[in-house]
């Protein structure tokens, strides 16, 4: 009976030693298995913060790979490293016409200014057959180009003049462009010739939009020089439909500088144009006698009468914005 007794305390106390020891087991393997994710993914931080950043010669290594992400995303990391990249050149050279890769290229090309200069023929020979002016890669070139003619001028700038007589119009834009960007750099390393008026005057008869633009704005450039245009300026106005329309935007700037220089020979046509039947062209003579200012006092009578009963209502709005800025430049020099 002692040995039974004996026995069945024994019993008892190996279980409760059993049961604390269990369940201290299990809590510690609960416990492990929460922390375990959080002690790996501190200790991939820790061991990721302490690698070096992938070198030059890894991103140009990327440059090769079958992914074109991949490409692309190399070509970005070695941008963001300029002038260091330099090694990179030509092989984002070599990547400037292939698909969901060429922008990334070129602009790569871009912030490693003059280092890249090698790449401008390039740059300007793989431009796609853009149809608008938001393809990528034009907008993109026209950055790059403009970065790295600001830090060698000479690597850009024969390039340049060369494309604005090309074929395509988005190389011609490109051209002109770049050269805008450039500036100072532009008038000081490739100064314009004097432009032969008739010869300019041709080019209003071209069906390129882009064209006629840029022969507006060179006349407007010429000044008084430019005032035999006047009537050609005019007379090629396109049938525009709506207030957006480059051209007439750029010949009332450019018949307001020919004005400004020689008032008489813009002003008759500007007042006779006030009466015409198309309302762009009234349109523009009103805009270009606000241009004018205190210049066209002689036409106010023509102004009030188009701000209340020409039919068109821009047209009422450009007179009566015209007679404003008339009106506050004979405040301003009352003695002109």
């Amino acid at each position: 009976m002692a040995m039974f007794k004996l026995s069945v305390v024994w019993t008892v106390l190996s279980v409760l030693q059993i049961v604390p020891a269990g369940a201290y087991r299990s809590a510690v393997r609960d416990q492990t298995f929460r922390e375990t994710p959080q002690a790996s993914e501190s200790k991939a931080e820790t061991e990721s913060e302490a690698l070096p950043p992938p070198t030059v010669e890894e991103w140009i290594e990327n440059l090769d790979l079958n992914n074109a992400q991949a490409r692309a995303d190399a070509a970005a990391e070695l941008g963001k490293l300029g002038k260091k990249a330099a090694a990179a050149v030509p092989r984002l050279t070599e990547l400037l016409s292939q698909p969901g890769v060429g922008v990334a290229a070129v602009k790569a090309l871009g912030e490693m200014g003059g280092a890249a200069k090698d790449s401008v023929a390039s740059i300007v020979a793989k431009m796609p057959g853009c149809q608008s002016m938001d393809c990528p890669y034009m907008v993109a070139a026209a950055t790059s180009l403009g970065k790295i003619g600001k830090a060698d001028p000479e690597a850009v700038l024969p390039a340049m003049e060369k494309a604005l007589t090309a074929d395509k119009w988005n190389i011609r834009w490109l051209a002109a462009t770049v050269c805008g960007d450039l500036g100072e750099k532009f008038a000081a390393k490739s100064p314009l010739p004097k432009p032969d008026l008739p010869e300019v005057l041709q080019y209003l008869n071209k069906n390129q939009a882009d064209v006629k633009l840029y022969v507006l704005e060179r006349l407007g450039e010429m000044g008084g020089a430019a005032k035999d245009s006047v009537a050609s300026i005019v007379a090629k106005m396109p049938g525009c439909q709506s207030m957006d329309c480059p051209y007439m935007v750029a010949a009332a700037t450019s018949l307001g500088k020919i004005g400004k220089a020689d008032p008489e020979a813009v002003l008759p046509a500007m007042e006779k144009a006030l009466t015409a039947d198309k309302w762009n062209i009234r349109w523009l003579a009103a805009t270009v006698c606000g241009h004018l200012a205190e210049k066209s006092l002689d036409v106010v009578p023509q102004l009030r009468r188009a701000c209340k009963y020409d039919s068109d209502s821009d047209v009422k709005k450009a007179a009566q914005e015209s007679l404003r800025l008339i009106d506050e430049a004979n405040v301003e020099s009352p003695s002109s």
